[in-house]
């Protein structure tokens, strides 16, 4: 990997966290995780995967009408992995 590569890689992951926080600040205003966290979803499971959870965690909470922020995470987390399993088992 060049230097360059490095750079175009950490601009994606910028752009993504980005993108990552202003959908969840639309669909689930009030409480946006860390960058940190951003970063570690989109290094672990893609940003496709990440907008896929936010949109299902807020759907989850319009449904119950309340949700913890640490629930909120929790349930974004476990929805990705989710994903991310049905993806391998179709791939086999």
């Amino acid at each position: 990997m060049n230097p360059q590569t490095i750079q175009e890689r950490l601009n994606q992951q910028q752009q993504g966290c980005i993108a990552a926080e202003t959908l969840w600040g639309e669909l689930l205003p009030g409480f946006c995780p860390s960058r940190e966290q951003s970063k570690l979803w989109i290094l672990r499971h893609g940003f496709e995967t990440l907008a896929y959870a936010i949109a299902e965690t807020a759907s989850k909470r319009l449904r119950q009408g309340h949700m913890t922020p640490d629930h909120a995470v929790r349930f974004a987390s476990r929805v990705m992995v989710d994903r991310d399993k049905t993806e391998q088992a179709v791939a086999r």
